[in-house]
């Protein structure tokens, strides 16, 4: 076993080297002093759309193309989502302040300063409101103060007019053209890109003349495609920041429910083809060194169960920079960006950076083919959307398996193949789960007979072959993959994985393989610690390994899964040494901390958009003091409680760690302590604690189990 762990830390060093995470790639150049960003917002655009639509694939195929979530904040994150809660909306606040925001209608009333409001002119409602002067301004937005109170509740950094104060503070002109108005209603959403904290944007045509009658387009509303143009036009002699909003495709979005199902394809063709004639007149007015975008501010669907349908194409178009695929230091993936990276990556492109909100800029990764790539990207997540019901079925029955096998071995003591061999199922079975991302079995039935598979392949071994130590075989296994498939790249198309679709944020090793690869180790650790003083020390050495492997800056560094791995290390050197070898262990201790927290620290030095979450925490913390660590710190706890309450991986954590404490009461024997301390670990520091903590608890059963059986045998 001990030369068998040497190997598998052997290949981690050698696979590390060719890991796919340390392809270069190149950043975006500086651009000029006088160039600019031209934003043409699309609502509910999709990669189909771009394939048959001309001007939207030329740009696909000549330029820089990615996919990005649509995820904005939920009404369940209650108590800042107003009571008229509008996804679509949400979709433009979200892009606009580079934070998952939570908009009803009222925010997207946004109007010229002639326009009436409450019985007199906007501006004059603002003027009377504030008891501040409007005069140099164009567009008011009458409700942005309830904006400004919805922000301060939220659970994490949100600040509505970031992007347009920023662009006033440096000089920036920008404005808005066009509207998505509807005959009884007002909306100009894509006003949000240049508002600045206090509601106001100095520029901006909003009003009724960029729509005309036109019976044949929803509401009887179409944008005036001549009278846009001309603006943009006139606008790029004036302006830095062209803000574009297509308004037909926002009303399709609302007309589509009224709509019969027979008539939706002929009026969608009609809206995209009116959007798309749009984008090639704004492609043919750029001037050179300006910057062509077309973002997807939301998709209409369910956004509490996105599929990859809710992945938005967003396109970037400038003279002599594509073909490429657009990535940023929040995915740390070619082909895919956050909602949130948008407003940061305007300002970069525009010469002035900034952070908005949780935004990272972008950077380009040449592709000969992105069209055909980001593609690829989306039959993935597609795969994955189809495997969640193998995913919620393995947590549902390896709950059941787990609760079943703790029963099982109270009533016998402890003895038994059977409880022992029920136990292994859920760990071999995630095992089977993440094979399923490369086989890519038929969904959703052939994910989950590969995970049954494994599942009984690993039973029938323990009925066979009772006196081998399987658990710490299939220990061996599981981390063997998971390392090989984080450093392949190939984590992030396995069931049970960062799903992009969901606006998860990307780690080499994600949160649930993160917990089982921890746990793994701590397996392997433990069976080396039981063989005396020197097991103990590599034991230990092991989760040293473990824990730098996972916090590694070109793997993702997933620091909770970091820090459960040296927690494990912990209770293995304090379980399995005699106490005249703990000086040795301290500074083996402590020098393994103080290589991860080297880790952090240089790559906290890092350019920013090369710095993994880890060094970006660490750089936040170096740069804002404690202060950034308890918003870290806040942030992670509120997230944790929520999956506590409602992730059926809380059922999961309850069944495997729950069992096994009370199997470990009953037959009086004690639990090992290097998972249980690793499972722990992970459910206080990971983002997503209980999903990581409940696949390393996994281990903890069948571990007490097989040492039970095993003194039977002898």
């Amino acid at each position: 076993m001990r030369g068998a762990v040497l190997i598998l830390l052997g290949a981690l060093s050698i696979l590390t080297v060719f890991s796919p995470a340390t392809a270069g790639r190149r950043g975006v150049s500086a651009p000029p002093a006088d160039a600019g960003v031209l934003l043409i917002l699309i609502p509910s655009l999709t990669l189909d759309d771009v394939m048959v639509m001309p001007g939207l694939r030329r740009i696909a195929e000549e330029g820089c193309s990615a996919l990005m979530s649509s995820r904005v904040g939920r009404p369940l994150d209650a108590p800042f989502v107003p009571a008229d809660f509008d996804p679509l909306i949400s979709g433009y606040f979200t892009l606009a302040t580079g934070a998952r925001a939570a908009a009803g209608g009222g925010s997207a009333l946004i109007l010229q300063d002639s326009e009436l409001y409450g019985g007199r002119t906007v501006r004059q409602a603002w003027e009377f409101r504030h008891g501040q002067s409007g005069n140099g301004f164009r567009l008011f937005a009458p409700n942005y103060q309830a904006e400004l109170r919805r922000a301060k509740a939220a659970p994490y950094p949100l600040k509505p007019g970031a992007l347009g104060g920023h662009l006033a503070a440096r000089g920036i002109a920008a404005t808005v053209l066009g509207n998505a108005d509807l005959p009884d209603a007002p909306l100009r959403p894509a006003a949000l890109f240049v508002l600045d904290t206090t509601g106001r944007a100095r520029s901006g045509i909003v009003g009724g003349e960029m729509t005309r009658r036109d019976p044949a387009f929803p509401f009887g509303l179409r944008t005036d495609r001549e009278a846009l143009l001309r603006r943009v036009k006139e606008s790029l002699g004036q302006n830095r920041f062209i803000v574009v909003e297509t308004g037909d495709a926002f009303r399709y979005a609302r007309y589509d429910a009224e709509t019969l199902p027979t008539a939706r394809p002929g009026m969608r063709k009609r809206v995209m083809e009116s959007v798309d004639s749009i984008v090639s007149g704004c492609l043919s007015l750029l001037p050179a060194g300006w910057r062509l975008v077309v973002a997807s501010p939301g998709q209409v669907f369910d956004e509490e169960g996105p599929g990859a349908s809710s992945l938005a194409p967003l396109l970037s178009f400038r003279q002599g920079e594509g073909p490429g695929l657009l990535t940023s230091g929040s995915t740390r993936r070619a082909g895919v960006v956050a909602n949130t990276d948008l407003a940061t990556a305007i300002l970069h492109w525009l010469g002035a950076p900034a952070h908005i909100g949780s935004g990272q800029p972008m950077e380009v990764a040449p592709s000969a083919s992105p069209l055909w790539e980001v593609t690829a990207i989306r039959d993935e997540a597609d795969y994955q959307s189809k495997t969640r019901g193998a995913v919620r079925g393995f947590v549902y029955s390896s709950s059941l398996a787990l609760a079943v096998s703790a029963a099982l071995a109270c009533a016998t003591g402890g003895r038994g193949l059977l409880p022992s061999a029920l136990s292994l199922a859920p760990p071999a079975a995630l095992t089977g789960l993440l094979a399923a991302g490369v086989l890519r079995p038929p969904a959703p039935g052939g994910p989950a007979l590969l995970a049954i598979g494994a599942a009984l392949a690993f039973a029938v071994i323990r009925f066979r072959l009772a006196s081998l130590r399987i658990t710490p075989a299939l220990a061996l296994v599981s981390a063997g993959g998971v390392a090989t498939f984080c450093l392949l790249g190939w984590l992030a198309g396995a069931p049970a994985s960062y799903e992009i679709q969901g606006g998860a944020r990307y780690y080499g090793l994600g949160n649930e393989y993160g917990g089982l690869f921890a746990g793994a180790m701590a397996v392997l650790a433990g069976a080396l610690a039981v063989r005396g003083a020197l097991g103990g020390v590599a034991g230990g050495a092991v989760m040293l390994a473990a824990a730098v492997f996972a916090g590694h800056p070109l793997l993702g560094a997933n620091a909770g899964v970091m820090l459960g791995c040296l927690a494990g290390a912990v209770a293995v050197l304090a379980a399995g040494l005699p106490r005249r070898r703990w000086p040795a262990a301290v500074l083996a201790a402590a020098a393994g901390v103080v290589v991860v927290a080297g880790l952090g620290i240089a790559d906290s030095f890092r350019p920013e958009s090369r710095q993994s979450h880890f060094g970006r925490a660490v750089a936040g913390i170096r740069r804002d003091g404690a202060g950034a660590a308890l918003d870290i710190i806040l942030r992670k706890t509120s997230l944790n409680l929520m999956l506590l309450q409602r992730s059926p991986w809380s059922l999961l954590l309850a069944a495997s760690a729950g069992g096994a404490a009370f199997v470990s009461w009953k037959c009086r024997r004690r639990a090992p302590a290097a998972v249980w301390a690793t499972a722990g670990a992970l459910l206080v520091f990971n983002d997503s604690g209980v999903l990581a903590a409940a696949a390393s608890s996994l281990w903890i059963l069948p571990v007490l189990l097989e040492s039970r059986t095993r003194l039977k045998k002898l």
